[in-house]
């Protein structure tokens, strides 16, 4: 990303591609003349760029691709005058022929979004069916503005009669006599109300003589979409039950998949009585029919307390479940292969769960937080750990590092109070920094001749570990690798240690690696590196027997 600055004062970190788009950058800069020369030339708005405006890249699938100039897009609106922004909007409207995708985050940017040309522009140019309605219609009634009331009704923002009773109502206990009184006349002038009542009882009716899992039924309790091969993502809940079904079919359509954020308390423009109904569910039942649990699909739903994964889910993705702080144990089906980063983050209540033998990885910060987790039985599949991945797991007391695993990342076991020993298999190369960082309990480790590097920080903290064998082949040991180990009495340093890191810091006295390790003393190779390093940093030692 390079940072650029041009004359309006409009800068940020821009992506090359969005750095290279002549047209974009000319209607960024305002710069009416180089506008039309370009135009002129043939010049368009790249691929790219198109994506990043009409898509978006808020979410995770698109975030790495587009996230960088979607949030400088969403950045530099704050620095337009409303006269600018209308210009700027305008001119990329008309390139892309297609509107440009709204956020919260693009609304919160816009300059004077209630003032009437502004806001005209708005619904001219972004989707329309991504502003929330109720809050901007109920702002606009606050503001006492009848000329946006006509604007939003001019562009399609008032098409329900149910719409206007609410807003009628609101306008009434909020004293906008005015505005209550205009929407009074355009219910008049919109709707047929002896059509409108009558609508409303055929309805009425066919929900009442609806089976529970008719069409009828399920689309007043969920939101949902169909994808081009006929099959369902379900997008959303719309009803009020603590224990909920999730259907396998919609009509003719299979459901397959939950959308990322679907039923997330934390999902863009969920309400807050819609945040206390999804916080309040104790139990989901999932069809057999889904293949996938996408992003943040439950993220923080911490009343869940059950919920099955039906075989044929082949994947887990990120924060799927994360903070859900009421679950306790989940049963993973050997269908899976991959369970993404921070899938149980701050599971605080979780206890038990099984990683099926498919699994290859277990990623970033998959376990991090799970307090109460006592126990985990890692597959011989999976080959990595990844940085963080048990970070706070505080009643783990055991953990098996299978054969097959080749690295185990940084902070992947710091903080584990309650781990008692752990054996690090053959084929692993080095320990990561912090790697088993403040395991107050443990009393043994072992590791592998394949290590030839022990990270800094590597077993900081680690009180009661009492013994160590560095096995030869290690020729590095980090800053404070084994600092605060207040019953560390005997370590093992190996011929082959060619460099041991003190921490410095100015106007302090270096720490070794042995930092407030009191009764440590090192056993060590004659005339080899470790013991140039005990002496030159008064560590207390004795030689190797032969």
């Amino acid at each position: 990303m390079i940072e650029e600055n041009n004359s309006t004062g409009v800068a940020g970190y821009w992506s090359e591609e969005a750095k290279s788009d002549k047209l974009y950058v000319a209607i960024r800069a305002n710069n009416t003349a180089e506008i039309e020369r370009l135009r002129a030339e043939g010049i368009t708005l790249s691929d790219h760029i198109k994506d990043v405006l009409t898509i978006g890249g808020g979410s995770n699938a698109n975030y790495q691709k587009y996230g960088m100039d979607w949030y400088n897009f969403n950045f530099n609106l704050s620095k337009y005058s409303p006269r600018e922004f209308i210009s700027v909007i305008r001119n990329l409207y008309a390139e892309l022929g297609k509107p440009i995708c709204y956020t919260e985050t693009v609304g919160s940017k816009i300059p004077e979004f209630y003032s009437a040309e502004v806001f005209k522009c708005v619904l001219d140019c972004f989707d329309n069916k991504k502003i929330p309605k109720k809050q901007t219609l109920q702002q606009i009634i606050n503001n006492h503005s009848v000329e946006l009331l006509e604007i939003a009704a001019e562009h399609g923002l008032l098409r329900l009669a149910k719409q206007l009773d609410e807003l009628i109502e609101y306008a009434r206990q909020h004293d906008k006599t005015e505005c209550a009184a205009w929407l009074i006349d355009y219910k008049k002038r919109a709707f047929d109300l002896e059509k409108e009542r009558d609508k409303a009882e055929k309805k009425a009716e066919r929900e009442l003589n609806a089976a529970p899992d008719s069409v009828t039924v399920l689309k007043g309790l969920w939101n949902y979409k169909k994808q081009d091969d006929g099959t369902i993502v379900i997008t959303g809940y719309k009803g009020k039950r603590t224990e909920i079904t999730v259907p396998e079919k919609i009509g003719k359509g299979t459901v397959t998949m939950i959308e990322d954020w679907a039923l997330s308390p934390l999902a863009v423009r969920t309400t807050p009585e819609r945040k206390d109904v999804l916080k309040a569910i104790t139990k989901i039942t999932l069809p057999n029919t889904l293949k996938s649990i996408e992003s943040h699909t439950f993220l923080q739903m911490n009343s869940l307390e059950e919920i099955n994964i039906p075989d044929g889910v082949s994947a887990i993705k990120s924060r799927a479940f994360g903070q859900c702080s009421s679950l306790v144990k989940l049963d993973i089906p050997e269908s899976v292969t991959e369970i993404g980063e921070c899938v149980f983050w701050y599971c605080s209540c979780l206890e038990e769960i099984n990683i099926p033998r498919g699994v290859t990885e277990i990623k970033y910060g998959v376990f991090l937080g799970c307090g109460k987790l006592k126990a985990v039985d890692i597959p011989d599949s999976v080959q990595s750990i990844g940085d963080y991945a048990f970070l706070e797991c505080r009643s783990l007391e055991s953990v098996n590092i299978p054969k097959g695993v080749q690295s185990i990342g940084n902070h992947a076991f710091s903080g584990c109070e309650s781990l008692e020993a752990v054996s690090i298999p053959n084929g692993v190369t080095e320990i990561s920094e912090s790697a088993f960082s403040s395991c107050g309990t443990l009393t043994r480790v072992e590791l592998p001749d394949t290590i030839g590097k022990i990270g800094k920080y590597a077993f900081n903290g680690c009180a009661a570990l009492k013994e160590l064998v560095i096995p030869e082949g290690v020729r590095e040991v980090g800053d404070v690798a084994f600092a605060e180990c207040t019953a560390l009495e005997k370590v093992v340093l190996p011929a082959s240690l060619e460099k041991a890191k003190n921490l410095t810091a100015k106007g302090e006295t270096p720490k070794t690696i042995f930092d407030n390790s009191p009764n440590v003393t090192a056993v060590v190779t004659p005339k080899s590196y470790a013991e140039k390093y005990c002496k030159r940093n008064n560590i207390p030692f004795v030689y190797r027997e032969n």
